[in-house]
């Protein structure tokens, strides 16, 4: 995220110091930076300008200079990088060990520079929030890495084969831009996680960047420094009012159409090349030399202290705030500057060794050895549970429709197959009512019963609802369109259940609505069973913290969940309604086995426990 510059700018540092201030601020949740994140677009900007001078420099690009420039961007990235991901795993390992095995994953995707791809395939409906992961902002980093590997293949590509001069680059470069910008539109109401975090369509904004150094190169633009003056101030102004007064709140989405305004912000000050006397105050420049290790350092310490609980205090903001910035001049004066970690034999051993030691972090037997038996058996059940025991638990694959799944994976024999001879019930909802069916189909079977279930990510169990999800939302329309008004005559009983916390008043109100219409007129029963509670964290980390630092985990239970329960309560007869909120046991840490195998998803431990509340809501009321 930060380069030796060609010939030292200092509109450039001030926009590095500009970006990584806002980046910082926005993950502290700073009043006014709630667009911070737009600092990731400068950099991507930037990027692309300075990269454009250091492959332009050289009239004829050969292999070799290729080869030079990946060394040097290596130079420039890993050893810094290196430091931070080494050091950091120190008080991981003290006070949240039980996420060293996720923090290997990533640092190892990060040191490979594909972090961005792994953070789009661990981005799924059962994966933990992106505050939880210590190195979610390192996938900036994995893209830039991948614009260094395959920009100077097409400057190379360009003059060796097609013969193509600076001038003609700009005919090249712009229609990357073209396609790479309708990428990204395409994809936006498609995949919008894909298109946040792929290369292919956030490459028009480095390459925006490498147009605006193309275009001052073979172009002299007659403007007084006055001007240019007044020119750069206006884009910056304008850039300001973009990032602090958006008038786009609640509606955003990004990357976007609305993404042009800072990256052209940033190109036009770029072209102005303008010489303020702001660009060289001493503090601009210092934050801008240290951007790139602040922008390293900030992310994990957040991170931190969100687990500890403590991330919205304004105090440990400023410490924070502080304290990266610290240890980020540390990093930039004996990592950066210490060319004892750029010799190249060196720097790729470091390289070899950290891949292995996170290589290593990733085999999770190891942790039975390293943490005392009691910490060892909540990891592996914080491992394995969600790998080995959720699929059987929901029916992946047959009964339970994953959001990435397809519906034709979907067995719809095991619906049609009714009972001749016995009740037959249907549960039906999203995976919190997928959660329930191991359990459900156990006292099911005691009564005598024939349970079938339909579930699926994300899909609210009413006619009306809109689901995000294309099989989900398919599995739905069969039930709603095709199944129960075919089978209702041999359906004695709906249990109904989802996430009511995921959804607005008015959208429950709405599907409690149509659910009740919908029934009556079909004439089967329906029960809902209740909201369940949910923890700003994954369950057995909070158990692990109340081992380590004596944390409780209550001081992490979320109260939205809670409030959207007695909303539900309100709509429906308490009779057809089975509350289980905060009604299980919550196991303690020698418990290999506990209610919630992440933040919010029972075990079937967990729902074991509310055997009986279920036995009297589905099976005992008339």
């Amino acid at each position: 995220m930060n380069h030796t510059p060609i010939n030292f700018r200092y509109d450039i540092a001030f926009l590095r110091a500009f970006a990584v201030v806002i980046v910082v601020c926005f993950h502290l949740k700073v009043p006014y930076f709630d667009l911070g994140f737009m600092g990731v677009d400068v950099f991507f900007v930037l990027s692309g300008y300075l990269i454009t001078g250091l492959l332009l420099k050289h009239e004829s690009l050969s292999t070799a200079a290729i080869g030079r420039f990946y060394l040097s961007r290596i130079k420039r990235i890993l050893p810094a990088l290196l430091t931070v991901l080494l050091i950091f795993i120190l008080p991981i390992y003290l006070l949240v060990g039980i996420k060293l095995y996720d923090y290997s994953r990533f640092a190892l995707s990060s040191v490979l520079f594909i972090s961005n791809g792994y953070n789009y395939l661990n981005s799924g409906y059962f994966d933990a929030s992106s505050e939880l992961n210590f190195l979610l902002h390192t996938w900036t980093l994995s893209l830039e890495g991948q614009f260094y590997f395959l920009f100077p293949l097409v400057i190379w590509g360009s003059r060796r084969w097609l013969g193509l001069q600076d001038k003609h680059l700009l005919l090249v470069l712009s229609i990357l831009i073209v396609l790479s910008f309708s990428l990204m539109i395409f994809l936006k109401n498609r995949d919008i996680s894909y298109a946040f975090y792929s290369i292919e369509s956030r490459l028009w904004e480095f390459l925006l960047g490498s147009v605006v150094f193309v275009l001052a190169k073979i172009m002299t633009f007659k403007v007084s420094m006055k001007r240019r003056n007044l020119f750069s101030l206006a884009g910056l102004l304008v850039l300001g009012a973009v990032v602090f007064f958006p008038f786009t709140h609640g509606m955003l989405v990004w990357p976007s159409w609305i993404t042009i305004l800072p990256v052209a912000c940033v190109a036009f000050v770029l072209l102005c090349k303008g010489e303020i006397a702001v660009f060289k105050h001493p503090i601009v420049l210092f934050v801008a030399s240290r951007s790139y290790a602040w922008y390293l350092w900030h992310w994990p310490l957040v991170v931190l202290f969100y687990y500890l609980n403590l991330v919205d205090l304004w105090w440990i903001k400023v410490l924070v705030f502080l304290g990266s910035l610290f240890l980020a001049n540390i990093t930039y004066l004996y990592i950066e500057r210490n060319t004892y970690f750029s010799k190249p034999k060196r720097l790729f051993a470091g390289i070899a060794l950290c891949a292995m030691f996170f290589f290593m972090g990733t085999r999770a037997v190891l942790y039975d050895f390293i943490f005392p038996k009691k910490q060892a058996e909540l990891f592996q059940f914080f491992y394995h549970y969600p790998r080995a025991e959720a699929p059987n638990q929901y029916g992946f694959g047959y009964a339970h429709v994953r959001e990435n799944g397809s519906f034709n994976e979907f067995d719809k024999t095991r619906l049609t197959s009714l009972s001749a001879d016995s009740s037959n019930y249907l549960l039906l909802g999203d995976c919190h009512a997928g959660m329930f069916a191991t359990t459900i189909k156990t006292l099911a079977k005691q009564q005598g019963v024939h349970l079938v279930q339909a579930t699926a990510d994300d899909a609210f169990p009413a006619p009306a609802a809109s689901i995000p999800f294309t099989a989900p939302k398919e599995l739905m329309d069969y039930i709603f369109n095709d199944y129960l008004p075919t089978h209702h005559n041999q359906i004695d009983r709906v249990i109904l259940m989802a996430n009511y916390a995921g959804y607005t008043k008015a959208e429950l109100t709405s599907y409690f609505a149509h659910n009740k219409r919908y029934f009556e007129k079909l004439k089967i029963p329906i029960v809902y069973i209740s909201q369940t509670e949910k923890y700003a964290l994954e369950y057995p980390v909070l158990k692990w913290l109340q081992h380590s630092v004596g944390l409780e985990p209550g001081e992490h239970l979320l109260t939205f969940p809670a409030n959207a329960n007695q909303f539900v309560k309100s709509l429906v007869k308490d009779a057809n309604y089975i509350d289980v909120y905060g009604r299980a046991d919550k196991r303690g840490v020698s418990d290999s086995a506990i209610y919630l195998y992440d933040a919010e998803h029972f075990s079937v431990e967990g729902t074991a426990q509310l055997e009986e509340l279920l036995q009297k809501g589905i099976f005992e009321y008339p």
